[in-house]
């Protein structure tokens, strides 16, 4: 079924006009005529009466059946248009209805029915009708689409639902029993909307004219984060129109929006007006002159979709829904260039990647992350109008992704919105369970949006000599502190990385094993406040680096195990683990905690040319006789600006081998994470390794001896981001490191 009607009417159930003419009196013939008349003028309600007097009448009368089904369908009561529906079906299975009855059941969510119904359909058509030739080759390719769309519909409804997305209706603060629609933004306190402001069915007779139209409305949040009662937005005036789909440009100086009416022909028509912004107040909008708008087509839902640059000039990408002629469905999404003075460069269909058969309505364009989102009922979804997701610009799009079961319901989901700060996402809903003029499906509310973001915490280690310890050589009991033990789960990038999910508002306490050592972590995600070092248990035996991975929504704890251990003291071990827990704050980056580079390695060849790596305290007890060169390897933390006060003792006592063996020579490196540019990592590696020469200079050792050289970060030895493009803290802190190479012979 096409839902063309509800998108140019903003998904309202438009007024209902009464009758004083005496229709008893009527004839059968002109009584129809009327119920045509009235759904022509969008008087579904007034329709439906009717034609239930008439089947009184007729019981037996099919067409008035089937017409008063899909009126029952027009203004969404699917429960409804199914009772009639299965009373059609004869036991021979023979009716016409099978169709919209499959139809039917899918809005309802009951998908193999559906398909059941839709087959039956199939075959019965198969049988009564002949045919041949052109029309049975597109019998059979709709056959082969509608099959192919069950599979990605059945899909799509056996896929598992996210349990972190929390859908919340909002309050009648926003909704009423009418529609309300296209929530928009002001900033992140002030909620702007559209809605008719009714709770009754509103009656008029014939040419009665009535005040009844939908507005802008706007509220505000509260300080405990209810919403207040809305009120309309009166700057921007009506003058019997419907106003809706409100949206702003980037810098929020311009407000565009739609007015919408019924022509001649009870066709809605809406055109795109902008109002300039300033000083918190809207001014009377004027409507964008040029091809945009036309009273031949409709074009609505505008959506800001950024700047680009053509011949030298910018301007603004408008996104909006219309139906001109060439449109590849019914409503197709196109983009339009504006310049400053709102004036039409370019109008142009996005294309197939997202337009479709069907209708597309409703885009948004989301900046940051340069997706749009839009509706569409397009077959293969879950119902009604899904929500899709497109990556690209303007002409460049990627494929097209539905949001899912976890957005996406069998009913009519559309208006999807989201803001710069990802934390407030709505969409606007026919599903039951909101606020219904007449049956539970018939209007649309607004829904927030929130998705939780559960702590996916992961554990790492590394042994003195920063190498990592596979954990099939690690004993982790990790446990809330009722003694329930949390489950390990691996991540499908990096099946050696454990990840433990941590509920909101709950303390933990892990117990990490290693060989004869047990290191000890108390965990909460309780509090709102900083890491503190007090919080780790054991810390004489481990450094611990704490960072968090923002893309994948995963906070890692990483373990360097230091090399002289003390035997671990139980009273170090509070009594009560809610006293000192390590905090995890989901929506923040967390503090670092103990941020100690891991212990400083020495890598020797010695004279029978064996290749063994010691820390450096342990190079001093060697002969130096029995050395013939050897490799310094260290970390630069980052933006570290003290590394040679850190370093001293070390690059002292290299500095003494050097001058004690005139013949070697040195050679520094410096190397650095991805971080920043190229250029400016070059030279900061080159300052950094001049340093460390200085310092030897200083020393005593010869400087024609010594190379220093910055590689910046074109020799990583680790990756600087995760596999799918987000960062990777630890690889960038292997990274950022300084080598020292004492040689018999310089090599450039």
């Amino acid at each position: 079924m096409s839902k063309y009607s509800f998108i140019v009417c903003f998904f309202i159930s438009v007024a209902v006009f009464s009758q004083e003419r005496p229709l008893k009196s009527m004839s059968k013939k002109d009584r129809l005529k009327i119920v045509r008349t009235l759904l022509a003028q969008n008087s579904h309600f007034e329709a439906i009466n009717m034609l239930q007097d008439l089947i009184k009448e007729e019981p037996k009368n099919t067409a008035l059946t089937h017409l008063l089904a899909q009126t029952y369908m027009q203004v969404r009561d699917y429960k409804m248009a199914l009772s009639i529906y299965e009373s059609m079906i004869d036991k021979e299975g023979k009716s016409d209805a099978w169709l919209p009855y499959s139809i039917c059941l899918k809005y309802l969510g009951r998908y193999q029915q559906s398909w059941d119904a839709y087959e039956t359909f199939a075959k019965n058509a198969r049988k009564a009708t002949n045919l041949k030739g052109n029309v049975l080759t597109k019998f059979n390719e709709n056959y082969e689409y509608q099959t192919k769309c069950f599979e990605k519909t059945l899909f799509l409804s056996k896929s598992k639902p996210n349990k972190d997305v929390i859908i919340s209706h909002f309050g009648n603060e926003i909704n009423s029993a009418y529609s309300d629609i296209s929530p928009c933004l002001k900033d992140s306190n002030t909620l702007i909307f559209a809605s008719l402001r009714a709770d009754t069915v509103l009656n008029y007779n014939f040419g009665e004219a009535h005040f009844n139209q939908i507005k802008l409305m706007q509220s505000t949040k509260n300080e405990d984060d209810t919403w207040a009662d809305a009120k309309p937005i009166n700057s921007i005036k009506s003058s019997g129109y419907h106003i809706a789909n409100g949206t702003f440009n980037q810098d929020k100086t311009k407000f565009y929006y739609t007015k919408c009416k019924y022509d001649s022909k009870f066709k809605m028509n809406c055109n795109i007006y902008v109002s300039n912004f300033k000083n918190n107040t809207f001014k009377n909008g004027k409507k964008i002159e040029g091809k945009l708008n036309s009273s031949i087509y409709t074009s609505t839902q505008p959506a800001i979709g950024g700047k680009v640059l053509l011949e030298g000039k910018k301007y603004d990408v408008l996104y909006f829904s219309s139906n001109p002629k060439g449109s590849f469905g019914g409503m197709d999404i196109y983009y339009a260039l504006l310049d400053s003075n709102n004036n039409v460069k370019l109008i142009e269909n996005l294309g197939n990647k997202i337009n479709t058969q069907a209708d597309e309505v409703t885009p948004f364009y989301d900046h940051s992350n340069n997706i749009l989102y839009f509706s569409s009922n397009e077959n293969n979804g879950l119902g009604g109008y899904d929500i899709y997701q497109n990556e690209g610009n303007i002409k460049s799009w990627s494929n097209t992704l539905n949001l899912g079961n976890s957005y996406n319901s069998s009913y009519d989901d559309t208006y999807f919105s989201i803001d710069s700060t990802a934390q407030n996402a709505f969409f606007v809903s026919n599903r039951p369970g909101g606020f219904a003029l007449t049956s539970e499906t018939c209007c649309d509310d607004i829904y927030s949006i929130n998705v939780r973001k559960s702590n996916n915490l992961a554990i790492i280690v590394y042994n003195q000599l920063n190498m990592f310890i596979p954990y099939d050589s690690i004993n982790i009991n990790f446990q809330t502190n009722e003694k329930i033990k949390i489950p390990t789960y691996f991540t499908s990038n990096d099946s050696l990385k454990p990840l433990y999910k941590l509920e909101p508002q709950t303390v933990y306490h892990s117990d990490i094993v290693y060989k004869n050592d047990t290191f000890k972590i108390l965990i909460s995600t309780k509090l709102k406040s900083k890491i503190d070092t007090n919080f780790v248990y054991n810390k004489e035996k481990i450094n611990i680096l704490f960072t968090q991975n923002k893309k994948e929504n995963q906070q890692i704890i990483t373990i360097y195990l230091k090399e002289k251990a003390k035997p671990l003291k139980d009273t170090l071990i509070p009594k009560t683990i809610t006293e000192t827990p390590l905090l995890v704050e989901p929506s923040t980056v967390p503090s670092i905690a103990m941020l100690t580079p891991p212990k400083n390695e020495i890598e020797i060849t010695t004279k029978n040319k064996k290749t063994i790596k010691i820390d450096i305290d342990s190079l001093k007890k060697i002969n130096n006789k029995d050395i013939i060169d050897f490799t310094y390897n260290f970390n630069f933390g980052y933006n570290e600006k003290d590394f040679i006060k850190t370093q001293d003792h070390n690059f002292e006592y290299i500095s003494n081998i050097l001058k004690k063996h005139p013949e070697s020579y040195v050679q520094i490196e410096a190397h650095s994470d991805s971080i920043g540019k190229d250029d400016y990592n070059k030279k900061l590696s080159q300052l950094r390794a001049n340093e460390i020469k200085s310092y030897m200079i200083k020393k005593g050792v010869s400087q024609s001896h010594i190379l220093a050289i910055g590689f910046g970060e074109s020799q990583p030895i680790a990756p600087n981001s995760m596999p799918n493009g987000s960062d990777n803290p630890l690889g960038r802190a292997q990274n950022r490191r300084g080598v020292i190479k004492v040689i018999k012979k310089i090599t450039k």
